[in-house]
């Protein structure tokens, strides 16, 4: 049974992401909150690498962008808008790069519960094409 998501209501959900790059899929799964403003759905969950670094990461979704702001161990913002290039920022210890993402496709959904956003595009770092992925994020409410 689904519950309707009122504004500034957060909602507890399960998050899938697929990854595709090249050859190579990842998949991950995390625990997060949903919540919403205006026309906006947020999605904010905690990543953790192999060596214990936290980072929090928040995708905005809306029907023309779709946006991935990354903050603690990696710091990174990404924005994704069909058929542009929109610049952005990947941050490491070791230092800064400036990345561009170009989105060749982009579909939102919603329905009974369950969002998903999927969208391709070709990653540029410091000006040179790093590869194209495919990004696939399914957003489940958690049962009661």
């Amino acid at each position: 049974m689904s519950r309707r998501l009122i504004m500034s209501q957060r909602l507890p959900v399960n998050i899938k992401l697929v990854s595709i790059w090249d050859d190579e899929q990842i998949e991950q799964d995390y625990k997060g909150e949903l919540y919403q403003k205006g026309s906006i759905v947020y999605v904010r969950y905690t990543e953790q690498d192999e060596q214990g670094g936290m980072t929090r990461t928040v995708v905005k979704l809306s029907e023309r962008e779709i946006k991935i702001m990354r903050r603690g161990e990696i710091e990174s913002e990404q924005t994704f808008v069909l058929h542009h290039k929109r610049k952005g920022h990947h941050r490491t210890p070791a230092g800064t790069l400036p990345i561009v993402t170009d989105t060749r496709s982009m579909r939102l959904e919603q329905q009974n519960g369950r969002w998903t956003a999927a969208w391709s595009y070709i990653l540029y770092v410091a000006d040179e094409p790093a590869g194209t992925f495919n990004l696939k994020l399914n957003i489940q409410e958690e049962a009661i």
